[in-house]
């Protein structure tokens, strides 16, 4: 029994619920859809805005969920098939390759990029550091 319940001392499993249920708050208060639909009415006039606000609003929503597969599988997702489904884009229908591919594969690379962002930050503020 020791050796069953010795995982959940690891801080690493107690850090992913954590964001599990932190982006799930962000689900029922809605902030995550409110913040897509607000990059989108800014941005939504081509599908590449479309792309954008939902990098943008992941890009928002990173320092809250610090937690990759939350954002991007919890929150975001769900977001991305509304819009999908609101440009009549679904699988059910065989029109998954209007746009729903696309936001997918753009829900899919985002967090590796704002991930790799966040590592380049670092990587420059210590160069910075010991330039001085």
């Amino acid at each position: 029994m020791k050796d069953a319940l010795s995982g959940f001392s690891n801080s690493l499993i107690w850090f992913i619920v954590i964001s599990i249920i932190v982006a799930r708050g962000v689900i029922k208060t809605g902030l995550g859809e409110h913040l897509a639909y607000h990059f989108i009415s800014i941005l939504g006039k081509k599908t590449l805005g479309i792309a954008y606000s939902i990098a943008f609003c992941e890009t928002i929503l990173a320092p809250v969920t610090p937690s990759n597969t939350a954002r991007a599988g919890a929150i975001i997702n769900p977001i991305v098939q509304v819009i999908a489904r609101s440009f009549k884009s679904t699988p059910e229908d065989g029109t998954q390759n209007k746009i729903g591919t696309y936001l997918s594969l753009v829900n899919y690379q985002e967090p590796i990029l704002f991930h790799q962002l966040c590592l380049l930050q670092l990587q420059l503020q210590i160069l910075w550091w010991l330039i001085l």
